[in-house]
């Protein structure tokens, strides 16, 4: 099956050791920790490109950390399209068995180890695919939340730096990979109840974020015609995201999420007071939408 084939791909992108302090090692060790990490990412991501030219070259000026974010956002978008298809060839053609009273299990359907992989490639997204491009008092940060997965360590190997240059389309490929992610149950429940926050914190700053002009006034024709429509697209999707997020996640979840977004409380459970107007005020509307 091809999703499998995509679940494959997945399991060899995060092949990672896991990379817990030595006992009773000093400070020092959380950069050494790093500094494997990196290595270990740095070997799976040029193995996986060599395996797999088909993909888009990663940016070169990206930390190894979210340049693995991306592929998994990447693999993820592939592996949903083909599972998609191959539930469609079983509505059309389903499985008979020899003895009807016996349930066919159908091929589309994932095993708990499969799932758990997917829930660790949406980890990644989300700490390090996600997480660095949200603007400052956006979002949960890391440190405020339990650690991910099997990698251990201290904030220097989760909280990748904040990413600027390019943060559009960093965080553009990896909301949306995991907003086609929702069509399936077992994958929706995971995100809703783990996520819900970070999925809204980076449609509501796509959305509604201001903007910085670009003075590049070259490739003024079909270039920025392309982006534009791109963009249109994707403006459209994102609304329809929120829409959809707000329906099909219990009502006190999203309530409970949107408050937690702007009522951040830093390590010190302190009211951070600097949440965006512009943020506060589309988390106002959606919530009266709720609420109505």
């Amino acid at each position: 099956m091809k999703f499998r084939d995509r679940l494959n791909q997945l399991e060899k992108l995060l092949s990672l050791s896991p990379i817990k302090p030595e006992p009773n090692v000093e400070v020092e060790s959380s950069n050494n920790l790093l500094k494997t990490l990196e290595l270990q990412i740095a070997r799976s991501l040029h193995q996986f490109d060599l395996n797999n030219p088909d993909f888009d070259p990663l940016p070169d000026d990206r930390d190894l950390r979210c340049c693995l974010a991306i592929r998994c956002a990447q693999v993820l978008k592939c592996f949903i399209e083909d599972l998609q298809e191959q539930e469609k060839i079983e509505k059309e053609s389903p499985l008979m068995n020899e003895d009807p009273d016996i349930p066919v299990k159908p091929e589309s359907q994932l095993y708990i180890q499969e799932e758990k992989l997917v829930q660790k490639g949406i980890e990644i997204i989300v700490a390090w695919g996600i997480t660095p491009c949200l603007l400052p008092s956006i979002g949960i940060p890391l440190h405020l939340r339990t650690t991910f997965s099997n990698i251990k360590g201290g904030k220097e190997v989760w909280n990748a730096p904040r990413v600027t240059k390019g943060s559009v389309k960093q965080l553009t490929i990896c909301i949306n990979s995991l907003i086609n992610l929702l069509s399936h149950p077992e994958i929706q429940r995971v995100l809703l109840s783990r996520h819900l926050p970070d999925l809204f914190a980076s449609l509501i700053q796509l959305l509604y974020a201001p903007r910085k002009k670009s003075n590049n006034t070259e490739n003024q024709n079909s270039s920025i015609s392309s982006e534009q429509n791109e963009n249109k697209i994707n403006i459209e999707f994102w609304k329809e995201s929120i829409d959809t997020l707000s329906t099909q996640a219990n009502s006190a979840l999203v309530v409970e999420s949107l408050m937690i977004l702007v009522k951040q409380r830093n390590e010190n459970s302190e009211r951070v007071a600097n949440i965006p107007e512009w943020f506060a005020n589309a988390v106002g509307e959606i919530l009266e939408v709720k609420v109505i």
